[in-house]
């Protein structure tokens, strides 16, 4: 069997390099291996020398006919014979009884050699004559000393030490097969085969494979006999980074230098990544905490696995925004998935609060969440501002409440915190006008106003009374502020409530002796379309009520009585040109007591001075 596998009778020939057959030599080294009484083995067959071969790089010719011993007894540099180093097999396997004892050998069952490859670069020296034995137990063949000739034509004696490892796994023969040679998932063991045979075409019982396995890391594989099937080994590897890996196998013994890559030993390798974990998946972005009612807000969800991996996307990813102590149904984000394991997500919330943002992966929550997400109530829309309170009654030399209610233009009071801003940010204010003029931007919108009042502000407290003021959790009363008007003189005057210098629309009625409670949205709402379409239809008209309508629209007068109460707010009524009556509560001091003191003091004090001068004689 020559060295490309196929079987042939043994013919050796220089020029067809098939090497079906050892070259002619002599001085080679000889072994018997494996030869017991009731089995043939096979002969090894190591160097020797043969006739010399032409070398134009150093002058050797080769004349020809001559023998290589004679040759190199006469020390002949231009006659020097070749020293060989391949390695051979004999199987006598085939070699019968017949063909033994009377030469009758048949020709259909022909011995066949087989040259043993030898790793690049671990061949031995050329030599003949050297010594040689085996190991049995270890099949391991030793080789010692031997005479070579350089190129130059200079003989030399060696003196080294050499072994080979007959039944351990031969490179060329190597095979490796498995899904894990190709793909894998992170985090899970994978594994593939390397299937071998020895040098003599059997299969291999030892093996010196490496495995290297390199890309964003480098693993370490563990490769162990596989007992079942002899030859084969099994190499096992878990990868904990995903990405794009090249897996290399070689085999050979004498160090990494001397190992060779087995045929189509190189394959590329992906690790895909293992299932979405959602708690090591990650979120990020502002706008997962903080956003302003009616502001697109975007944030990004990454999907990962267990071990940080980043997924190729394809998940079922839902987000939910539930706004705390309120059974409302929650808000979902739009989620577009990029296709990378991020997710974009994009939500509009026109309710400003506080609520609670979570992130589910096929209905599980994750992506460190839920968390906290404020909404910010937008920039103050002065149209959406209403006042209630003491409104049409007062008494002169007697405090009295009015709280203005500021919003944004979806409905949501303004979120100023009264712990960041005492005050608040916008101005209020309060005035009692004798007349009303008809330009908004000057104080009684120009008309004559009753400079006998004072009035503070505060912001944040609730109203005096309301449910919220007497619970301590409620909270700060956000974007309320409190005008407190304490008038001097007794009258009839027009009420003007104002926000940043602009008339305030609605201002509700609550007697003082009603707790002072919030009319509430829904009544401000309807309340401030009813008044915007008054306005809208008087001003197409040109009447003298045009002036009552600066910064207070028309006046509605009608009590809302239970059967026309919006949101169950009793008698309260909403005020635009109606007329407060400041009435009278200083009384005429008793004066009497005084003016008989005035009377009586004179007396009493001539009486006492008369006194003193009788008693100490003055």
């Amino acid at each position: 069997k020559g060295s490309d596998g196929v079987e042939r009778l043994c013919s050796y020939s220089e020029a067809n390099g098939l090497d079906l057959c050892p070259a002619p030599r002599r001085d080679a080294a000889m072994m018997l291996m494996g030869n017991t009484g009731g089995k043939n083995g096979r002969v090894l067959l190591f160097g020797g020398m043969t006739y010399c071969q032409p070398s134009p790089s150093v002058g050797r010719e080769c004349a020809g006919g001559i023998s290589p011993v004679l040759a190199y007894l006469q020390g002949s540099q231009s006659d020097a014979p070749t020293p060989l180093n391949d390695l051979w097999s004999l199987d006598l396997t085939r070699l019968g009884l017949g063909c033994v004892r009377d030469g009758i050998c048949s020709p259909s069952s022909p011995l066949l050699w087989r040259q043993i490859q030898v790793s690049a670069g671990s061949e031995p020296a050329s030599r003949w004559g050297p010594g040689i034995t085996l190991d049995a137990y270890s099949a391991t063949l030793y080789i010692m000393g031997g005479t070579t000739v350089t190129e130059g034509g200079e003989y030399q004696t060696l003196d080294t030490l050499l072994s080979f490892q007959i039944n351990d796994a031969l490179h060329s023969t190597c095979e490796a097969s498995g899904d894990g040679l190709q793909s894998a998932q992170a985090g899970e063991q994978t594994s593939f085969v390397v299937a071998c045979l020895d040098a003599l075409g059997e299969a291999a019982t030892t093996a010196s494979i490496s495995v290297s396995i390199s890309g964003p890391v480098s693993l370490t594989p563990t490769i162990e006999v596989i007992a079942s099937t002899p030859g084969s080994f099994r190499v096992s590897y878990s990868a904990g980074t995903s990405g794009s890996y090249n897996v290399e196998i070689r085999v050979g013994r004498g160090g990494a230098a001397r190992q060779m890559l087995i045929p189509n030993g190189s394959f590329d390798l992906t690790v895909f990544p293992g299932e979405t974990s959602p708690s090591a998946s990650e979120s990020s972005g502002s706008f997962k905490c903080l956003c302003t009612a009616g502001v697109v807000g975007t944030f990004t969800i990454m999907a990962r696995d267990s071990l940080g991996n980043r997924r190729p996307g394809k998940d079922e990813v839902e987000v939910f925004m539930s706004m705390k102590d309120d059974s409302a149904f929650p808000l979902s984000g739009q989620i577009t998935d990029v296709g990378d394991g991020s997710y974009q997500v994009v939500y509009s919330i026109t309710r400003s609060g506080s609520y609670s943002l979570s992130v589910y992966f096929a209905g599980e929550v994750g992506a460190a969440s839920p968390v906290d997400l404020w909404v910010a109530s937008a920039s103050v829309d002065i149209g959406m501002t209403y006042a209630f309170g003491e409104v049409l009654r007062a008494a002169a030399g007697t405090s009295s409440n009015i709280y203005v209610q500021t919003r944004d233009r979806f409905g949501n009071h303004i979120l100023v915190d009264p712990s960041d801003a005492p005050d608040g940010y916008e101005q209020v204010n309060f005035e009692l006008c004798i007349s009303l003029g008809k330009d908004s931007t000057r104080s009684c919108s120009g008309g004559e106003k009753d400079t006998g009042l004072a009035v503070s502000t505060s912001y944040g407290s609730w109203p005096a009374g309301s449910a919220e003021a007497s619970d301590s959790g409620s909270g700060p009363a956000y974007g309320l502020y409190t005008l407190t008007y304490f008038p001097f003189s007794e009258g009839n005057y027009y009420p003007l409530v104002s926000h940043n210098k602009t008339p305030i629309a609605c201002v509700f009625d609550v007697p003082a002796d009603e707790p002072q409670k919030d009319p509430g949205p829904t009544a401000a709402n309807e309340c401030i379309q009813r008044q915007g379409a008054a306005s809208a239809s008087t001003s197409r008209r040109s009447t003298p009520a045009r002036a009552l309508r600066v910064g207070l629209p028309p006046v509605d007068r009608e009590a809302m009585d239970d059967s026309n109460d919006v949101g169950g707010q009793g008698t309260r009524r909403s005020v635009s040109d109606g007329v407060i009556v400041v009435n009278a509560t200083f009384r005429e001091p008793n004066n009497s007591e005084a003016l008989r003191w005035v009377w009586l003091a004179p007396i009493l004090t001539a009486i006492l001075g008369w006194t003193l001068d009788l008693v100490f004689g003055w």
